[in-house]
């Protein structure tokens, strides 16, 4: 029997493709359907932005869950949190069984990919993209201990560029 994957990404296409971020993600998706029985793409994103619609393309289920979110430091840190609650609700809603999680970035994806593994006992894999990695750790020590626990507490970790990996060395 095949496994089932959750994946969540900060950004993922629409249906309609109006909206193009994440399309990298999606290439990858649409490269590795075949080997899952399901993949369920959480991509959440707060209130305001413009409304995106859920949508299944083969074994493919794509969500858009919203949460509140003002652009502010003090919530900012909230944001992995965010990411992890608005995903466990659609988890929830629809009753996917998941068998692994793969995050695209680190912050907030990797980090509610995290949490999601210690309450579904499954084992995360996160993709470092560029900047969650040689940019974002360095602005604060709160990104760096954040960072550290999301990649120290990954299964696996992917990153997309060869020098990237000397930085987690």
């Amino acid at each position: 029997m095949r496994k089932n994957l959750l994946v969540i990404s900060n950004a993922y296409p629409d249906k309609e493709g109006k909206t193009y971020g994440g399309v990298f993600v999606k290439e990858r998706v649409v490269h590795i359907k075949d080997l899952f029985g399901r993949i369920v793409v959480v991509s959440p994103h707060s209130f305001g932005k413009k409304h995106m619609f859920s949508y299944t393309e083969d074994n493919v289920y794509v969500a858009f869950p919203s949460f509140m979110h003002f652009p502010i430091e003090s919530m900012r840190k909230q944001l992995g949190n965010k990411f992890a609650a608005s995903t466990q609700a659609v988890i929830e809603h629809h009753k996917f069984i998941f068998d692994i999680i793969h995050a695209h970035t680190i912050w907030p994806s990797g980090y509610a990919a995290m949490l999601l593994s210690k309450r579904y006992k499954i084992p995360y894999i996160v993709t470092a993209h560029g900047g969650d990695l040689y940019r974002f750790p360095f602005e604060d020590n709160w990104k760096m201990k954040v960072t550290r626990k999301v990649l120290l507490n990954a299964s696996h970790i992917i990153v997309v560029a060869e020098f990237m990996k000397d930085i987690i060395l």
